[in-house]
């Protein structure tokens, strides 16, 4: 009975070790997940040229694809995984820069084309009608696909951001004179980033201000200075050095004039220029790609 037992045991064994390490053939993959997507390499990859359907034979040649190098699918083996890769052609300013000629040309094919003509340069600077017989195509495994690529998204220049801004010191050049006074309000940036530490752009605004009422702002109507609540919308360009704010900007003052002493207030409705300073009103800081795309 032992030696039976210890048979089916061996027969088991033996059973799970061949057919647990069959490949699993029923696993299909195809293009969803990578249409209208670009990826980029997060390290030095070894791949291998290949046919537009991902075919190779010793014609083909291996490349190494440096990080930061842009690429498109433009085709997946179904059962393997494989994909096809196409490289984003980069741009050509000049034959003259060497280095840059010979990343523009490393994903198109140079056979029957000299390096010195203009066949190739035309062929880049048009970015159409490239033939497919010029157009390298190289193969990348799922492994290498999971390990050293992930998508690019990329940084936008342009982005919108909302905080709360005051501008304090205000120049009136109704009667030329300057004027402080308390302003707090909502801000809607319009914010171009320039590196990491700067950006610029533009802001509009609406506030809740208080100005005064004296003798000068109302003609000498009033003898005794007092306050008034105002609406004060506005306009400016803006500037950003890591959290430091700094606006140059236009603007209004409105009160309400239920009498003779609010409608003598000479500045309502009457453009001010702004000088406003503030720390960590508006962020520059945002997520960016660790991977940048080589030039």
């Amino acid at each position: 009975m032992k030696k039976v037992f210890n048979s089916l045991l061996l027969v088991f064994t033996f059973s799970t070790f061949v057919f647990g390490n069959v490949p699993d053939t029923t696993k299909s993959y195809n293009m969803t997940n990578y249409k209208g997507k670009t990826f980029i390499f997060d390290a030095n990859e070894q791949l291998s040229e290949c046919s537009a359907v991902g075919s190779t034979d010793k014609s083909h040649r291996s490349v190494i694809v440096n990080r930061g190098s842009r690429f498109t699918v433009a085709h997946i083996d179904e059962h393997s995984g494989d994909l096809t890769i196409q490289f984003i052609l980069w741009e050509l300013p000049s034959k003259s820069d060497t280095v840059k000629y010979v990343r523009a040309i490393h994903n198109l094919k140079t056979f029957n084309v000299k390096f010195e003509t203009d066949s190739i340069e035309s062929y880049v600077r048009s970015k159409k009608n490239i033939p497919d017989t010029i157009i390298r195509y190289f193969l990348l495994s799922q492994d290498k696909m999971s390990t050293s690529v992930s998508e690019y998204v990329k940084d936008k220049n342009w982005d919108i951001n909302y905080g709360t801004f005051t501008t304090p010191f205000k120049f009136r050049p109704t009667k030329s004179a300057f004027s402080n006074s308390f302003s707090l309000g909502a801000s809607v940036f319009i914010q171009n980033t320039v590196s990491t530490n700067f950006s610029w752009g533009f802001v509009v605004g609406f506030s809740v201000s208080s100005v005064a009422l004296d003798s000068a702002s109302t003609s000498n109507t009033v003898k005794t200075s007092t306050d008034r609540p105002s609406y004060t919308p506005s306009i400016g360009v803006l500037a950003i050095y890591k959290t430091i704010n700094i606006t140059l900007g236009t603007g209004a003052d409105y009160i309400n004039r239920p009498s003779a002493v609010e409608r003598s207030w000479i500045y309502n409705g009457k453009p001010w220029i702004g000088l406003g300073i503030g720390v960590n009103l508006f962020s520059n800081n945002k997520p960016a790609n660790t991977t940048k795309p080589t030039n």
